[in-house]
């Protein structure tokens, strides 16, 4: 089988924001443009069967995402060339991923170490809609939280940069920004102290996430308005880490 990575037709590149290699095409577009637009890329490629994105976020650090192959694609080589490709593109530099426990074969066979094993990942996932009166609104003295603006992404990188201990500059700005969602941030005499967003997925559900917090109550108000501030939402999802010990008791209460 042969594998390629095959460019947009130039009607297109003019209404599309690339990524890295994750291409989105514009939904500002008319909605038949982009149906047009959508059918052309069908003709183009006339099957995708797996995807795989790698993002520059520092000049030493992408981060890949978005790993799928199809199902009857999976034992046809199809999963190495786009690790490989993945790879070149990133040109020798330090590539970091999320997986499934029960995945990572295929990336620590190729030379992927696994950094962190004092904790693992738990999903919280309901097709029911929550309530949020369960949790608490109060705020420590001195802390307000207000709805994300473009002037708040210098304090928002700041204390991002003191949590993982290197920038995420682009991811942290793409996420802010993300359609069909809504980012609040923890201020505190002028610098931020947390910030969390919703996401409505692709399942209609209010994603929480990502969202962190000097303080669990700062924590908790904020799920609670970023769930209110959703109400269409279907019902609810987050991720957190198990030694996360404020959040996973009030998820599971």
């Amino acid at each position: 089988m042969e594998l390629g990575f095959i460019p947009m037709s130039p009607p297109m590149s003019e209404d599309a924001k690339e990524l890295g290699w994750l291409t989105i095409i514009s939904s500002s577009r008319p909605k038949s443009f982009v149906l047009s637009a959508l059918r052309r890329v069908k003709r183009l490629i006339r099957e995708i069967i797996g995807s795989l994105f790698n993002l520059k976020n520092t000049e030493s650090l992408y981060i890949g995402g978005v790993f799928c192959v199809q199902e009857k694609f999976r034992h046809s080589d199809v999963g190495r060339k786009l690790l490989n490709a993945c790879d070149e593109h990133s040109g020798g530099k330090n590539i970091g991923v999320n997986t499934d426990i029960h995945k990572v074969g295929p990336y620590m066979r190729r030379g992927v170490k696994i950094i962190e094993t004092d904790w693992k990942s738990i999903e919280y996932e309901t097709y029911t809609p929550v309530n949020p009166a369960v949790l608490s609104d109060e705020l420590p003295s001195g802390v307000e939280i207000v709805a994300f603006q473009n002037s708040h992404l210098p304090a928002i990188h700041e204390y991002d940069y003191s949590l993982a201990g290197y920038e995420r500059k682009s991811l942290i700005e793409t996420s802010c920004k993300e359609e069909n969602s809504i980012t609040l941030v923890a201020m505190k005499d002028g610098k931020c102290v947390g910030f969390g967003s919703i996401k409505l997925n692709i399942m209609e559900l209010g994603r929480v996430g990502p969202l962190y917090a000097d303080d669990p109550s700062v924590a908790e108000a904020m799920v609670k308005r970023l769930i209110t501030a959703m109400p269409e939402a279907k019902g609810f999802a987050t991720v957190t880490i198990s030694t996360n010990l404020s959040q996973t008791w009030y998820l599971r209460s």
